[in-house]
């Protein structure tokens, strides 16, 4: 359900750029384009988690999940 979600949103003309601290980062330039800020490998965190926004800003509150108890 999920998956349809974000494929209907972008039929429907919702795709955004991807937030700049995610794209490539792997050039001296990078951090002149604010790209130095993704913290990667969240298993080097507490909880093996880490706040951080991956969708575009103008998603920024999107749900393309829910938990749903089947029980």
């Amino acid at each position: 359900m999920a998956i349809d979600s974000a494929f209907q949103d972008i039929q429907n003309g919702k795709a955004y750029n991807i937030p700049a601290h995610i794209n490539d980062q792997s050039y001296k330039s990078a951090s002149k384009l604010g790209r130095t800020r993704y913290k990667y490998y969240s298993h080097h965190y507490n909880n093996a988690w880490v706040k951080q926004n991956y969708l575009p800003k103008e998603l920024k509150n999107k749900k393309y999940y829910k938990l749903v108890n089947t029980l």
